[in-house]
């Protein structure tokens, strides 16, 4: 009897811990199941935050061609510029040879245009030396553009062309106000 008694009490205990193992086994396939549903949420949330590529190459195709359109924008001022400066300086021969003339022929000249004459060439000065402040901007600006590009530095380049069409902006300004001053300086030397 004592035999069975412990062959009985054996086959409890096996039982016992078969079903312990069994609850062991089935809370850690609940933990595996568990585990992979927070891998698959925490996967879509990941999935869910990167960007698509075709959103991003969408993206750098449109900050590509934003830029070029930047580029193309500053090469056409420049080019504004240019051509200003040109008619700026052939003007400016016009005026040299009327002064010449005046100097000449003192008595073409009324008293009353003389005051006149000599604001026009202080305003013309007065720009010039405006004109000349602005000189080196738009070298610098260019070298921190380049740079921001070496440095992949996006804002900073929109920023340093930013900096550029101000100072073109400025230059093209001072160039009318010039070619103005100096259509009215012709227009009291030739009356």
């Amino acid at each position: 009897m004592k035999r069975k008694l412990q062959v009985v009490l054996l086959v409890m205990l096996l039982l016992i811990t078969n079903m312990s193992f069994a609850e062991l086994a089935e809370a850690r396939g609940q933990g595996r199941k568990t585990q992979e549903r927070v891998r698959e949420r925490v996967a879509e949330q990941v999935y869910k935050q990167r960007p698509d590529r075709e959103n991003v190459a969408g993206q750098v195709y449109s900050n590509r061609a934003i830029n070029a359109a930047r580029v193309a924008q500053i090469k056409q001022n420049r080019q504004i510029i240019k051509e200003l400066n040109r008619t700026l300086k052939e003007k400016m021969a016009l005026v040299r040879e009327e002064l010449k003339e005046v100097r000449k022929n003192p008595e073409l000249l009324p008293d009353g245009k003389e005051a006149a004459i000599k604001e026009q060439l202080r305003l013309i000065r007065e720009n010039r030396e405006n004109f000349a402040e602005t000189l080196g901007e738009i070298r610098e600006e260019r070298e921190l553009l380049k740079e921001n590009r070496r440095q992949k530095n996006a804002p900073g380049m929109r920023g340093n062309s930013d900096n550029i069409f101000a100072v073109q902006e400025t230059r093209r300004r001072i160039l009318n106000s010039m070619i103005a001053d100096v259509d009215e300086l012709l227009a009291l030397l030739r009356s």
